[in-house]
Parts: C-alpha cells; structure tokens; sequence
C-alpha cells in the first residue's frame, strides 16, 4: 500500500532520532559528555566516530615501515588493526576529516535503512523510532562503526534482488563478506527465488570466500586474534550467556569464575538447535509477501554472528531488516510478534545502564529466544507456500 509522504511513518522515525540526539546533546552541556554517554549505554571514548581513527592511523605507521597489525601507535587508544587489508585501499582520508566521514556514513546508512524499509504507518514509524534509538545502533552511529559500510553494501544487494538483478545484488554482497566475511549470511536472501535458483548463487559466494579466507589465513589469524571480546555489556551471542554465569557466580561468591572452557559445546549445541528448528519450519512452510529478502538476510547475520560467540552490539543493526516481515500480519503472525518483542528487549535493555544480574539474564534470555524464533522463521520463510514450493523457478514477491 502506497502513502502520501505526509503520512509515511518513516518521518516519525528520523523525528524520533533525531529528537533524541539533540536530548543527549542538550544534556551533555549540562550534565557532562561521559556522564550522558554512560547513562544512553554508550561508554565514552573522548572523541565521536572514535572507529574510524585506526585507518589514518594505520597509514602512518605503514609509512615509518611498521605493521598496525602488531602495533597502531598513532592510533589514540593504541589499538591495532582487526579488519582486512583491503580496507586500507578505500579508507584514505586524513585525521582531519574524520567528523566529515564519520556524519556521512551515518546519514547514508539511515537513508539506506529508510530506503529498503519503505513506507511505514505511523505505529511502525513510532517503533521503528524508538528501536533507532536504542544503545546499539547509537554506539555504531557515534562510533562510526565499519559495520555501518557492511550494511550499506547489503541494503544495496538487497536492492537489487528485489529488482531482480541477482548479478548486481551477489556482487555487493560478495564485496561486503570481503571486507567483513560474516555478511556472507546475506546470502540467504537468495532463497526468496527458490532453491534451484539460489543454491548456485550461495555456494558460489561460499566458495570464493572461502578461498579469500585461505589466501590469507595468518592475516585472518590476526584480525581474530586483535578482535577484542565485548563481554555481556556491549554483545551477544551464544558465548555470552558463560559471562552471565560468570557475573552470577561472582554475585553469590564473591570470586569470578571461567566458564570459557564451555564455550565451543555451547557454540555446538546452539548450532544444532538453529538447525533443528529451521528445519522444523521449513517443513510446515510460511508465507510470502514483501519484505522476505530483508528479513532472510538479516536474520542469517543475526543467527551466524550468534553462533560465533560473542559480537559487539552495534552489529545487531541488521535486526532492523527484519521489521517488516515481523510487524506483517498472515501466518505464524504470533512467532513474529514474539521474535518482535525479543528484539525489542535486545536493543533496549542495555546492560550498560547498570541493570541487575537477573534483568541483563533477561536480555540474554531474550537472545536466545529471537535466535531460536528467527531460525525457524527463516527456514519457515525459505518454503513459503505461496512462491515456490509448487513452482521452485516463482519470481521473488
């Protein structure tokens, strides 16, 4: 259904957004940067777009002939490079344009989301907004997080295969699992043009990635190395709840305890639910309509970065391609109410605003709950009755 841009919900977002930016601007002045920044969950760095510091950073040190994958000293905060190589070949620019940079990637990026979303009534537009708003997707504003290029890159693939240009569509999401390899999920958006014409296009991206992986495994080895862990405040995924034993044990004994060694069997056994319960929807079938390829996409990053263990939370940005396929009426209506209020919980109650053990086990909790929902939706989604399952070669709707 069409709207007038008078009444598209879409404005009540970017308001929504907005007007929360100028509220903690506002605050800010009074009340001091770090004080505001750690009550809207975002721990302060002393500088905005504090992200996009490495690669200038970088430059310099390769200049003197050092190595910022062992050693970033020019970087303020001293961090080292976690990222491919190949970004150091488009991330030129100098240390003053960094407020510039940082601005422009976050405009695109909404104007991105806003754009593959389309038209909202003005209840969508009330809950697409207070979602914008949440610790996740401003710490990856504020940070000008790389994250947010990964997703532009997406919402451009996802784009073009709602046109139906799957060339263009696997090339940007090729390029985007380049850079980042886990957009490589992406890919399940194919699914909306049935299997037969889909498999060739994921398998093909796997294998190229796969051999992207392989011709530089020691630099692989480094980013995983130098890639810091958010602990429970700042991520999710199936590693994280061993730190919320962790805080749990602490808070009845008063010593902290190492669960890690749990890690790979709990990685194993939430592997195998995902794959039991998308199995089990894509025996029962869903629906079709608009808005699939959105949320096979970003339920596949969602539900691949789950299972790596432990993610910083401005990657669950790529939730909000879920929205309209959640907020859609027709069959299983009720999972997708629920996978919406589990998202919901995830992105607004924010263990940095200093919640309680039992409420940062609720987020957790909600976690693994829009994990198991967005797995069996997604294999639900990936058969859906009305498209292919009669006719595997039906055109994406």
């Amino acid at each position: 259904m069409s709207r007038s841009w008078r009444t598209d919900g879409r404005w009540i977002a970017v308001a929504i957004l907005l007007a929360y930016a100028a509220a903690l601007a506002l605050a800010a002045r009074g009340l001091g940067p770090d004080r505001v920044s750690n009550a809207a969950g975002i721990p302060p760095m002393g500088a905005h777009f504090s992200d996009l510091y490495p690669f200038p950073a970088a430059r310099a040190e390769l200049a003197r002939g050092g190595d910022p994958y062992t050693s970033n000293p020019f970087d303020p905060w001293g961090r080292v490079l976690n990222c491919p190589r190949l970004w150091l070949q488009f991330m030129r620019f100098s240390w003053g344009a960094i407020p510039a940079v940082g601005a422009a990637m976050g405009a695109a990026w909404l104007a991105a989301l806003l754009a593959v979303l389309g038209p909202l009534s003005r209840r969508q537009g009330i809950l697409a907004g207070v979602l914008l708003a949440s610790a996740p997707v401003v710490l990856a504003l504020e940070r000008a997080n790389t994250d947010l290029i990964i997703f532009l890159l997406a919402a451009g693939g996802l784009a073009a295969l709602r046109r139906d240009r799957p060339a263009a569509a696997g090339g940007l999401l090729l390029a985007a699992s380049l850079l980042k390899f886990y957009p490589i999920a992406a890919f399940a958006a194919f699914l909306v043009r049935g299997w037969r014409r889909a498999l060739p296009w994921i398998a093909g991206a796997g294998l190229l990635l796969a051999a992207w992986v392989l011709a530089q495994v020691s630099d692989v080895r480094t980013i995983a190395h130098n890639t810091p862990a958010g602990g429970a405040a700042l991520s999710y995924g199936a590693g994280v709840v061993l730190n919320a034993a962790d805080l749990l044990h602490y808070g009845r004994t008063g010593q902290w305890a190492d669960f890690s060694r749990h890690a790979r069997a709990l990685d194993a056994a939430a592997g195998l639910l995902g794959a039991a319960l998308a199995a089990l929807g894509w025996r029962r079938g869903g629906a079709g309509g608009a808005g699939r390829e959105l949320f096979q996409a970003g339920a596949g990053v969602y539900l691949l970065t789950f299972l790596l263990g432990s993610n910083f939370v401005y990657r669950e940005i790529f939730l909000l391609l879920c929205l309209p396929r959640l907020w859609g009426a027709g069959a299983d209506a009720g999972l997708r109410r629920a996978a919406l209020a589990c998202l919901a919980v995830s992105l607004l109650l924010h263990p940095m605003w200093g919640l309680t053990p039992a409420l940062t086990l609720l987020r957790q909790a909600a976690n693994w709950a829009l994990f198991g929902l967005l797995a069996w939706l997604g294999g639900a989604a990936a058969n859906a009755r009305e498209n292919f399952r009669s006719n595997p070669e039906a055109a994406p709707v």
